[in-house]
């Protein structure tokens, strides 16, 4: 994939994988039903060393340029999200990539995001619950693999995935590459302290064609968390698989 260059994106949801269209997506209850791009695709992402992925759990509304297929491209609307927003999502974002990065609009070009499931059921502006349903995240990360294969365009050598306590089952047995296998550095059930709260933090690696060790950090999402503990915690992480 080229970087900056959503080209083999749009061909993977519209081409190859026709969501909307496919069998599948066909069949699920998904109520907003656009799937969304990647936020966004660094334009240093390819040549950083840590090259990170954030993955987040599903998104709301429409934000962004729905294309003729029905997929939003959300890149204008995610830099505004990320270099404003106070949501957990963003705000914590911001802050673990400056952390490494230096400034917001160096963190900016050197990360790369995206969510875990495509389609949504909650609205912008309207209430924050999510309210995913089995169908919808079975569909897409299961049966389509559309994770799988946004990560195999993007080649990442970290993911944080904000999804611990969102169908993190679904993540123990997805492969990257046929012979590719996991290697867990902490059980599933695995949680550290963070604020007096009591974090999921499930640590994984694998050996792809991309990279050796593959770091995965699967870990509880942000909202309600302590910020300062929390973007410690996870830009410590990082960094350790950077050095």
């Amino acid at each position: 994939m080229i970087p900056d260059d959503y080209e083999e994106l749009y061909r993977l949801f519209e081409k190859e994988l026709q969501l909307l269209r496919n069998p599948t997506c066909l069949s699920c209850d998904a109520v907003i039903r656009h799937p969304l791009l990647p936020w966004h695709v660094g334009q240093h992402y390819w040549t950083s060393t840590e090259r990170l992925l954030l993955v987040g759990k599903p998104h709301r509304g429409t934000p962004g340029v729905i294309r003729e297929s029905g997929i939003i491209d959300p890149r204008v609307e995610a830099q505004k999200y990320f270099l404003r927003k106070d949501m957990a999502y963003w705000s914590y974002s911001r802050a673990i990539a400056v952390r490494i990065y230096g400034d917001p609009t160096n963190a900016w070009d050197n990360i790369a995001m995206t969510n875990l499931v495509k389609c949504t059921n909650v609205d912008y502006p309207g209430p924050t619950a999510d309210s995913t349903t089995f169908v919808m995240a079975s569909r897409c990360i299961l049966d389509l693999r559309v994770i799988v294969r946004e990560i195999q365009l993007l080649k990442p050598r970290h993911i944080v995935f904000y999804t611990y306590s969102f169908f993190s089952s679904f993540l123990r047995d997805l492969r990257f590459e046929s012979g590719a296998t996991w290697r867990d550095i902490t059980s599933r059930e695995h949680r550290v302290e963070c604020g007096g709260k009591r974090l999921g933090w499930w640590e994984r690696s694998c050996s792809t064609s991309w990279c050796e060790n593959l770091r995965v950090l699967v870990v509880g999402h942000p909202e309600r968390k302590l910020k300062r503990e929390y973007v410690e915690l996870v830009g410590t992480w990082v960094e350790k698989g950077g050095a």
